[in-house]
Formats: structure tokens, C-alpha cells, sequence
């Protein structure tokens, strides 16, 4: 698709628990993401920064929206998924019924 525009999301950091026992280290997670960062042009390739949402102050995830200091627990999924509707150029978001009929 030559004319494809791509959205990049970046990594979820971990809960400092997780960061400091595994190799789930935000550290890592911060290089990963700034290598991805590196691939938007911002004109037909966007970076979205999701840990925005779920991060503490010291940039680890927020340990009450984890269960096992990973992956985020259901509810949360709606402000990402909102947070990718804001995000999306309005020229890109499906056409509503009414422009449809128009």
C-alpha cells in the first residue's frame, strides 16, 4: 500500500516492581520506543505515545492498572482506545452516516 498511512504505538512500560526483577526493564523499553520514534516522519508515518496514559511520575507504569506488572487490566484498554481516537487525523476517521447520504 503505497499510500498507506502507519501508525506506530510504542511499548508499554512495566511497574517498577516488574522493571526491577525482570528483563522487562523500562530502561529497555525506553530504547526500544525511541527506535521506534526514529521511524515517524509525521507526515505519513505518526508515533503514538501511549505510556502518557499509564505512567507514574519516575516513567513506569501505574502498578494499580496491572496484574502482573505487564499487561494492562481490561478497563484500561478504553482510555487507549480513546486516546487513538483523539489521535487519528480527523481526514483518516471512517465517514459518518450523514456525510455517507450527502
Amino acid at each position: 500500500q503505497p499510500n498507506a498511512t502507519i501508525f506506530i504505538q510504542i511499548i508499554l512500560h512495566t511497574t517498577p516492581e516488574k522493571s526491577a526483577s525482570t528483563n522487562f526493564k523500562n530502561e529497555y523499553i525506553n530504547g526500544y520506543n525511541e527506535a521506534i520514534k526514529g521511524l515517524a516522519d509525521n507526515t505519513t508515518i505518526y508515533y503514538i505515545d501511549i505510556n502518557q496514559l499509564f505512567d507514574d511520575g519516575n516513567g513506569a507504569m501505574r502498578a494499580e492498572l496491572s496484574g502482573d506488572g505487564v499487561h494492562l487490566k481490561a478497563q484500561h484498554y478504553i482510555p487507549w482506545r480513546d486516546l487513538l481516537l483523539r489521535t487519528v487525523p480527523a481526514s483518516l476517521a471512517p465517514a459518518t452516516t450523514e456525510t455517507q447520504t450527502a
